[in-house]
């Protein structure tokens, strides 16, 4: 399961896909404009204490997330 949410464009602030990816021991949120191109925010800078903050909310499992991300995203 990969853990999926709407942002906005940096550029043009429309509505737009993103998911929450780990990395490096890291979160980032990646989001893709197709008008733009594709942006790379880091969200959390300790993925196990993210996973931690998840599993601990009533009902809910924590995500399996992509170890990478898209090709071509900026670092």
């Amino acid at each position: 399961m990969t853990r999926t949410s709407k942002s906005v464009c940096l550029e043009c602030l429309n509505v737009i896909d993103c998911q929450m990816i780990l990395r490096e021991n890291k979160v980032f949120l990646c989001k893709h404009c197709v008008d733009h191109g594709s942006f790379e925010t880091p969200v959390y800078s300790d993925a196990n204490d993210y996973l931690d903050v998840l599993s601990n909310r009533p009902g809910s499992k924590p995500p399996t997330l992509p170890k990478a991300c898209f090709e071509g995203l900026s670092p």
